[in-house]
């Protein structure tokens, strides 16, 4: 949802932190090229979206990315 509704290449979304969200404000810190920060409208479907992630599918981790890689599951067929 990022990507569409803010316009974000998926390094900037990778990127991001949780300290970069300012939910007061209504904005997110986008980190892009040339290592330039710039604070962003962050549209309500979108935070909606990504406090549902933060509740329900984020684990619970010390690692402060927004986003975190995980392993997909292999099914036996293919190995």
């Amino acid at each position: 949802m990022l990507l569409s509704r803010l316009g974000l290449r998926a390094r900037e979304a990778a990127s991001l932190r949780l300290d970069d969200l300012n939910w007061r404000a209504g904005t997110v810190l986008v980190h892009g090229k040339g290592g330039f920060a710039e604070p962003m409208p962050l549209p309500a479907d979108a935070g909606a979206a990504i406090a549902g992630y933060l509740e329900h599918e984020r684990p619970a981790v010390p690692d402060r990315h927004l986003f975190l890689q995980a392993k997909a599951r292999i099914p036996r067929w293919c190995v």
